[in-house]
């Protein structure tokens, strides 16, 4: 059984900022992949980066070196940037695919609760009537329920501009473990004079661990938790465990 909460929140730190501590017993893995099977670019400028605080990979032309895939644990920024563009060239129908995951576990004998904020940056523009873009972004919980969602198609002489986040979190029991993942697919063409430009940044970030109260991402500083309108849409769930 599941109990969920919709909460507008922010974590303000109170002090100097520090950076987030992983302790003992707690374990945030972050996965970060360029998806080579389903993604196809051959005519579009590509010009993409992914990475883990400093483990980054580039992605041109449908390829990433070093590596299409990136694990470690989330003690820094989860990012993907994707530049594609392309002028008086035909692009038949390119596809660039992106998938993440985190997965937490909980080993303390007390609960904690995850909070984690997602942010979203695209500026996208389509000149001519042979050309356009497709994007879709998701961020969806183990029931594959969605956290966050971010879609739009874009043709002829258009531009769009989006700029958006979400702050949620998860509140693990002793010994639950779960797992979260997202989505970043993107599809553009263009034929004779027309042109396009797309420009993505997509981040991850976990903001705090609270265990009963006390913020353990933070050693001798202190957190609040304000539930604050109109700062941000996240929400908080409790797992349970039924032993039968």
């Amino acid at each position: 059984m599941s109990k969920w909460l919709m909460v507008f929140s922010i974590i303000l730190p109170l002090g100097a900022a520090n950076a987030i501590v992983i302790p003992a017993g707690v374990s945030i893995e972050g996965t970060v992949s360029f998806d080579d099977s389903s993604s196809f670019v051959f005519d579009a400028v590509q010009d993409d980066s992914m990475g883990i605080g400093t483990s980054i990979s580039s992605i041109t032309g449908g390829s990433a070196a070093p590596t299409n895939s990136i694990s470690q644990q989330l003690t820094d920024p989860l990012f993907i940037n994707s530049n594609l563009s392309a002028s008086n060239v035909d692009v038949d129908f390119d596809f660039v695919s992106y998938f993440f995951s985190v997965d937490l576990v909980n080993n303390l004998a007390n609960e904690v609760e995850f909070f984690f904020s997602f942010e979203l940056e695209q500026t996208a523009s389509v000149n001519g009537d042979d050309a356009g873009i497709l994007s879709e972004i998701n961020l969806t919980d183990d029931f594959g329920d969605a956290i966050f969602s971010s879609e739009f198609e874009l043709y002829s002489d258009d531009s769009q501009v989006n700029s958006e986040f979400v702050n949620f979190s998860f509140l693990l029991g002793a010994g639950e473990s779960l797992t979260f993942d997202g989505l970043v697919d993107l599809t553009v063409f263009n034929y004779d004079t027309s042109n396009f430009s797309l420009l993505t940044e997509a981040s991850l970030s976990l903001t705090s661990l609270v265990q009963n109260s006390t913020d353990v991402s933070a050693p001798g500083t202190l957190s609040v938790l304000l539930s604050v309108g109109l700062m941000g849409l996240g929400f908080r769930r409790r797992k349970h465990i039924i032993a039968v």
